[in-house]
């Protein structure tokens, strides 16, 4: 499976898909990145994660607020309330950045 890596801004309605190969392009374990992360919900194949370092986002550098990740094929959200999201897609998992 080739990586994706979407940024959105839903304000403005527009979509950056970056290449395969961007620059913030990389592979992120979240047991990598534990002790800055707290585990705020596990359902098995998904987790929810809140961002306790201002660690920054592997996909536009900004620091996030929260990290959703799933194993599953598909995942529907609620509406999104305005805020900024990035996903970065590897092959086990999506993670969703909010900002």
């Amino acid at each position: 499976m080739v990586p994706l890596v979407l940024r959105t801004e839903t304000r403005e309605d527009t979509f950056n898909t970056l290449p395969p190969n961007a620059p913030h392009m990389a592979d992120f374990d979240v047991h990598d990145h534990r002790h800055e992360l707290k585990q705020l919900r596990d359902a098995g194949a998904t987790s929810l994660w809140e961002n306790r370092e201002e660690m920054a986002c592997p996909v536009c550098d900004d620091v996030f607020s929260r990290l959703f990740v799933t194993e599953q094929t598909g995942t529907t959200f609620p509406e999104n309330d305005g805020a900024r999201f990035c996903l970065l897609r590897d092959d086990d998992a999506v993670f969703l950045f909010r900002h």
